[in-house]
């Protein structure tokens, strides 16, 4: 498929993540640069509440449910938006002209670098997650419901309710509405994520920096010069959903700085960004509950310099008492949920042994270049630049704080073993990926900060003054963008190789297996569950060949007929409780083959019993690569059966 056909898809994806959060930020009183960021968050938090509330009210899922949410929504936002009064002034139309420019010329080389990345919109990508994420689409597009409440039903479908992260989901079903398919609407949404980055990218500079027209415009530039974000996660795991919630990231700590009252000449008052942060936060816990906790050690130093140096120091002893107390204690607070709360148990849970030595994981945070991505070497100096800009500047010093904070957990995931990286780094699965991909939230802007001091140091030692002197500053600045934007050009191919690193596998389904699941809807009727081991690819098939599979995912909490499948159907004929277990899920039909994917993992052994190829009654019906589809044998009566098969075998042997 080309993306010229995906045009319409991707369209579709980035009016979902605009549009709906635009409105309510236009209704609250937002204008310019930070509802430009606000957009894609508040976006989300309709779509994903929207998915929670249609499922509640029996709606299925669709245009018309988020309409409804949207016109509710902005309702909202405008009686709020009176409530606080005239909004502040945005900025002149030639600073936000200039930074719209480059944003955009931004977002367009960090969408070509996803498109370059992924190849076609309809490949699959070959990872564990990807097949969580596609199915749950796939069933979404079937049921109507895309409920967070309910998604986690998909690997453990015998309970009426799990938890699970659905905002990703939700806003990928409403581009698959448009007639593709649950892989193109998944890359579709890739590239509109890489479409939106950069302009949470831009707020963020904005309102911590100020307008300072070098910053903005490198800001908007410089968005995708990081292999890190939004890239890594669009291909690693393949974990759409955080990587969704990291994109979120920039604009929502815009909103935290110009709240705290950090934001030097801020176009958005504090309540209003109060209000911005309340607003996006269903859309955080939503898209991935790590990313909050991620905005909650962002808020660590953000809060800090707020006490230290900026509206909230107090006046008095006592004053400056109670609130750092109550600083000291938010952190006390923090580190109990992340290390100790049941909340993460699970995640803390998963232990990613170190790859690397500490000293190479600090190199790698230093240079935003997590677990052996591309250096983007101008890029990554700069933020060095902005590092030490930050650190001379009281009330820029929470940039720096947040990107250590951030580092620091990157270097402990990514370099050691220990139970304190294990406790504090759990949130992101003891990740370094997950938390490599937090790097370039706060270099992006210190990237910015260090081109604006260049910037500063270069229009200060400029040897002519009076009138002679604004068209030198403009040619100098044009010059300097067109460089960066030429840079920038060069780190497309850099970053479509992250993108392409994990796509590029072809361990699940390579294509004979795909052209198999695509013949599905020929040989399958209606209605029929197919079994098969999920490691093998068979997972895959309802995804792409649109037919119920048993095992949605490679592992899941099945209960116990599904167990009894996965371990015994091979024994259909024989064992009534497999019989009777295959026929109460309607199983009709077997994928069966060898797994290429993690072979050696010890999850796979409870499927042992979906290997029926030497089994004799289960007839094939369908090949393609490494899987043959089996037709499950007929066993109604399985006493028969076992008799007639015992009696048979006794007049062999005599």
């Amino acid at each position: 498929m080309s993306w010229a056909s995906a045009a319409p898809a991707v369209v579709t994806a980035v009016l979902v993540l605009v549009v709906p959060g635009g409105v309510v930020g236009c209704a609250a009183g937002l204008r310019g640069i930070p509802v430009w960021g606000a957009a894609a968050p508040l976006s989300v938090t309709v779509v994903a509440l929207a998915a929670v509330g249609a499922d509640l009210a029996g709606v299925r899922w669709g245009a018309a449910p988020l309409v409804v949410a949207t016109v509710v929504a902005a309702g909202v936002a405008w009686g709020v938006g009176r409530l606080l009064g005239k909004p502040v002034a945005a900025d002149p139309r030639w600073l936000r002209g200039s930074a719209l420019s480059a944003t955009v010329l931004g977002a367009g080389l960090c969408a070509a670098a996803v498109v370059a990345g992924v190849g076609s919109p309809d490949r699959v990508p070959q990872t564990y997650d990807a097949v969580f994420h596609l199915n749950a689409v796939k069933r979404a597009l079937e049921t109507g419901s895309v409920s967070s409440l309910r998604l986690g039903t998909l690997s453990s479908p015998e309970r009426q309710s799990a938890f699970y992260p659905g905002a990703w989901h939700a806003v990928t079903a409403l581009v698959a509405e448009t007639g593709v398919s649950a892989v193109v609407a998944a890359s579709a949404v890739s590239v509109a994520l890489a479409l939106v980055w950069p302009f949470g990218c831009l707020a963020l500079v904005r309102q911590a920096l100020g307008p300072r027209l070098p910053a903005l415009v490198a800001g908007g530039l410089l968005a995708g010069a990081f292999g890190a974000a939004p890239f890594l996660l669009l291909s690693y795991g393949t974990v759409w959903p955080n990587a969704l919630g990291t994109v979120l990231l920039p604009p929502v700590l815009a909103a935290m700085v110009s709240a705290v009252g950090l934001s030097p000449r801020p176009v958005a008052d504090r309540r209003r960004s109060a209000a911005v942060v309340l607003g996006s936060a269903p859309a955080l816990g939503l898209a991935h509950p790590n990313v909050v906790v991620a905005a909650a050690v962002y808020a660590v130093p953000l809060t800090a310099a707020a006490l230290a140096w900026g509206p909230w120091r107090g006046r008095t002893l006592r004053q400056r008492g109670i609130r750092w107390g109550a600083w000291l204690l938010g952190c006390v607070g923090l580190l109990w949920v992340v290390t100790r709360s049941s909340l993460f148990a699970v995640t803390r849970g998963t232990d990613w042994r170190a790859a690397e030595s500490l000293a190479q994981a600090v190199g790698e945070g230093l240079v935003v270049a997590p677990r052996g991505l591309p250096v983007a070497a101008v890029a990554a100096g700069l933020s060095l630049v902005g590092v030490a800009a930050a650190a001379l500047r009281p009330r820029l010093r929470w940039l720096l704080g947040c990107h250590i904070a951030v580092g620091a957990l990157f270097v402990l995931a990514a370099g050691s073993d220990s139970a304190l990286a294990q406790a504090l780094t759990g949130p992101w699965y003891n990740d370094a990926f997950r938390l490599g991909a937090l790097l370039p939230v706060t270099a992006v802007p210190l990237a910015a900060l260090g081109v604006a001091e260049l910037s500063d140091r270069a229009d200060a030692r400029l040897p002519v003054r009076g009138t002679q002197r604004a068209p030198l500053v403009a040619a100098v600045t044009v010059l300097a963008t067109t460089g960066l934007a030429g840079l920038q050009g060069a780190t497309v191919s850099a970053n479509a190789v992250v993108v392409e690193r994990w796509y590029g596998h072809a361990a699940l389904a390579g294509p004979a297996e795909q052209r198999l699941f695509t013949e599905l809807r020929d040989v399958v009727p209606a209605g029929a569950v197919i079994a098969g081991n999920p490691w093998n690819g068979s997972a895959l098939a309802e995804a792409v060949g649109g037919r119920e599979v048993l095992f949605p995912h490679l592992s899941g909490s099945w209960g116990s007929a599904r167990t009894t499948v996965a371990s015994s159907l091979v024994d259909v004929r024989t064992d009534p409780a497999a019989c009777a277990a295959a026929r109460a899920l309607k199983v009709d039909y077997v994928l069966a083959g060898a797994s290429a994917f993690w072979r050696d993992d010890r999850r796979q052994r409870i499927y042992a019993g979906l290997d029926v190829s030497p089994a004799a009654g289960f007839e094939p019906v369908a090949h393609g690569g490494r899987l043959t589809l089996y037709k499950v044998p007929w066993c109604e009566d399985n006493r028969e059966t076992a008799m007639h098969d015992t009696v048979t075998t006794r007049r062999k042997d005599s």
